[in-house]
């Protein structure tokens, strides 16, 4: 496996995390719950207590390593959730275009994306110590700084 490989994998485990961390857990069981603790099945996902949110990718559809990603990225949320998080994926070109995403995200017309921070530069030149760049922190180092020394913080203060 590829530093960059580790480094994409931990950003996803983070989004996803504070994807989590954000969502309220719905009052609804999950689809596998049996027939009487489940909603009436024609019932709107809202009603479900589902959330259903979309990601846009800045990699091509099924992309080895990190266009495949984003679907993992789904599937895990969806079992972690027991069913309430439901993730559609617009892969680049699809919902916007690849370097879109980030101004789709800001504005509404989607909920995540999944691309490299240095994608933003042109925004903010401090976007590149977010991700993988040449000379840089290998993945442990940048999570942990992320993490526990204060760069979750000036992130935010990127967006």
């Amino acid at each position: 496996m590829k530093r960059r490989d580790i480094l994409t994998a931990a950003a996803a485990l983070a989004t996803g995390t504070a994807t989590l961390a954000v969502l309220s857990k719905g009052d609804s069981k999950p689809a596998d719950a049996p027939q009487s603790q489940r909603s009436e099945l024609g019932a709107p996902a809202i009603h479900k207590g589902i959330k259903q949110l979309r990601m846009v990718t800045t990699w091509p559809k099924d992309f080895p390593g990190l266009g495949t990603m984003p679907k993992r990225i789904a599937e895990s949320l969806k079992v972690m959730s027991e069913g309430r998080i439901e993730i559609k994926i617009f892969a680049a070109g699809e919902l916007v275009g690849a370097l879109e995403a980030f101004d789709a995200v800001s504005s509404g017309a989607a909920d995540m994306y999944h691309g490299a921070e240095y994608y933003w530069q042109g925004k903010s030149k401090g976007f590149t110590f977010f991700t993988a760049v040449p000379m840089g922190m290998t993945a442990s180092e940048l999570m942990g700084w992320v993490d526990f020394g204060g760069g979750q913080e000036l992130w935010n203060e990127l967006s």
